[in-house]
């Protein structure tokens, strides 16, 4: 029995009411032993890029049978990741690229995912690298512009900026991420001058409008439960007009980079305001490892009014001394201000509810984040609100149709990644075939750099979204059953039948054989040395899978349920259970493992569970 890629339709039947309700259970309640195995791997797949055997029995451990002190566990598990040293991953990435080839130029274009791959499978700290993860969907960054994609290391560091903020608060994030090169590039807003009366100059407006609609407060005012506030007429209010746009604008002029390179390519202070975004790429990568400065002669110095909020205007008064540091200031008042706006807090907590836990979360889930995020974005205080939340953490909702995410590729794969034990033959420490990557203590044990590319036929290429807009819209909702009862599955809007298709091969080709380059490699390819065709390869573990099919007692059909739910537990959280499917799918994955020969069994019990649709939702 071979089995093909699923249509969104019948994924969109598994979802069709992925509505979340809050349930009124009670958090101290008793649960049953199967409950709390059950939510361990709910929450190490909400706030990780996967659950392993390791990380359950580590976390589950620590949980009495009936759940009673879960919570507790659960802050204490934060607590540890917020302590956790933060993967450095400008350093990883570039001594991992200079470690492989002397060929920069050309493995910077091609290499860079491969860093993200590996972070996301085998760092330490995990937590962190998924909430940078959710946030780069927010506050969004894109190889997909040439200058972006010739700055990599500019493109790590703004990683590093997510990353190392992402327990901090929100408004420090969005000072830095305003000031970044990179950001100023992908926005418009770098080199960008004040008005020059009667020649046609003006302010760069992109990152003004961007940084307001997305960033921060979002179109409409909106209500801490997410709730849209409308007028008499029933419309609803906007946040801000054109002409806050045009007076944003001013707030961010007169930035440019502020480093720039000597013929050696050494770091210098740039002098000129001017400078191309597009510098030779041989010169080295120093323009964009330190923040944007302040060209005094072209920052807009005049007074400004902008947004309103709850009946205050924020005005900001002309300068008296027009100096670097006034016009830092500025920013810094607008971003906190932006940060504090009575519409940020839900909107923002709705996205980051969306990225880690469920699509559809009720107005009181979303008002509960809301409320830790507060007036400065208290980031860990929100990601608490968010993974302990009653209606995250409800054991009934694996159970449920009306709870959920549909997983991005990205998250399907390292689901797969890290539970499959994926590796290479490059490893990160020093050894034959190492790399002797930087910050390796902060990876696990005998990690690898895992060289799979950009999978750009997945539809979703990490820090590669087609437009500021993201991958999928937040407020996504395929036609049909969704649209219907007025749900949303942003993850669906990658979803075409040949993304579908691209996906399951993906799949197909890791689980049959291994995933490798994009590019021809032959032992001649002295780009690759010193290391082999094999080395380049990712492939999985089997003997996980050996291991459980011979120590399991009985015949064929019973070895081939333990494998199923071996998949299906860490993956699922045990949806495909015998006790809980009632779809057809576990049976004919039974049926098709059963009957395989030896040299078969593995890759068909994989390719069945992860093509299976109940597979294809997190809940």
């Amino acid at each position: 029995m071979n089995f093909l890629p699923f249509s969104r339709l019948l994924i969109t039947i598994k979802i069709c009411c992925l509505l979340c309700i809050h349930s009124a259970f009670a958090q101290s309640q008793s649960l049953t032993s199967e409950q709390v195995d059950t939510d361990v791997i709910r929450f190490l797949n909400q706030a990780t890029f996967g659950a392993t055997p390791e990380s359950f029995t580590s976390l589950r451990s620590q949980i009495a049978n009936d759940g009673s002190n879960r919570l507790a566990i659960y802050d204490q598990w934060i607590n540890d990741q917020i302590a956790q040293t933060p993967s450095n991953m400008d350093a990883f990435c570039n001594s991992a690229i200079t470690g492989i080839t002397s060929d920069i130029q050309r493995a910077a274009i091609r290499d860079v995912p491969d860093c993200y791959w590996t972070t996301f499978t085998s760092a330490k700290d995990q937590l962190r690298q998924r909430v940078a993860f959710a946030l780069s969907q927010i506050l969004v960054i894109s190889t997909q512009q040439v200058a972006v994609r010739s700055a990599y290391r500019g493109v790590f560091t703004y990683w590093d900026t997510l990353s190392n903020h992402a327990f901090g608060e929100y408004k420090n994030l969005l000072y830095d991420v305003s000031i970044h090169p990179v950001m100023g590039v992908w926005l418009s807003h770098i080199s960008n001058p004040k008005a020059v009366p009667g020649t046609g100059i003006y302010p760069d407006e992109n990152y003004a409008r961007e940084v307001m609609q997305l960033f921060s407060m979002g179109l409409v005012q909106r209500r801490l439960d997410g709730s849209v506030i409308t007028d008499d007429n029933g419309n609803p209010i906007p946040t801000y007009d054109n002409s806050v746009i045009e007076g944003m604008a001013r707030v961010f002029t007169g930035l440019s980079f502020s480093r720039w390179f000597d013929s050696n390519g050494e770091s210098i202070e740039n002098t000129s305001f001017n400078r191309s975004v597009r510098p030779p790429f041989n010169r080295g990568q120093n323009q964009w490892l330190a923040p944007m400065k302040i060209f005094t002669s072209q920052h807009d110095y005049d007074e400004k009014v902008l947004f309103t909020d709850k009946g205050v205007t924020l005005t900001l008064p002309a300068a008296t001394e027009k100096t670097a540091l006034a016009a830092l200031e500025e920013i810094q008042t607008v971003t906190n201000a932006l940060t504090a706006h009575s519409s940020t807090a839900p909107y923002i907590s709705r996205i980051l509810i969306q990225r880690l836990v469920t699509s559809n979360p009720s107005p009181q889930y979303i008002e509960r984040v809301a409320t830790q995020f507060a007036n400065n974005g208290d980031m860990t205080a929100t990601i608490k609100a968010i993974l302990l939340d009653p209606e995250a953490r409800d054991p009934n909702n694996v159970n449920s149709d009306r709870f959920g995410k549909v997983k991005e590729p990205v998250l399907m794969l390292t689901n797969l990644f890290r539970l499959l034990e994926a590796q290479s033959g490059i490893y990160l420490d020093q050894r034959e075939f190492g790399i002797n990557a930087a910050n390796f203590d902060n990876f696990e044990q005998d990690a690898t750099l895992l060289r799979i590319g950009l999978l750009s036929n997945t539809g979703q290429q990490i820090m590669g979204a087609p437009s500021v807009f993201n991958f999928y819209s937040p407020n996504f909702s395929p036609a049909g059953l969704l649209a219907d009862e007025g749900i949303v599955a942003p993850e669906q809007q990658l979803q075409t039948d040949n993304q579908l298709i691209s996906v399951f091969n993906y799949y197909h080709r890791l689980t049959n054989n291994s995933l490798s380059r994009s590019f021809p490699v032959n032992e001649q390819n002295s780009f690759l040395l010193p290391f082999t065709v094999d080395n380049h390869k990712t492939g999985w573990n089997q003997q996980l899978l050996e291991s459980i099919w011979n120590s399991t007692e009985g015949d064929n059909i019973i070895k081939a349920e333990a494998l199923i739910d071996f998949l299906d537990f860490y993956l699922n959280a045990g949806f495909l259970h015998a006790e809980r499917s009632t779809s057809v799918t576990r049976s004919a994955i039974v049926k098709n493992v059963s009957e395989s020969t030896e040299a078969a069994r593995y890759k068909a019990v994989l390719n069945g569970v992860i093509n299976a649709p109940e597979t294809q939702i997190q809940r």
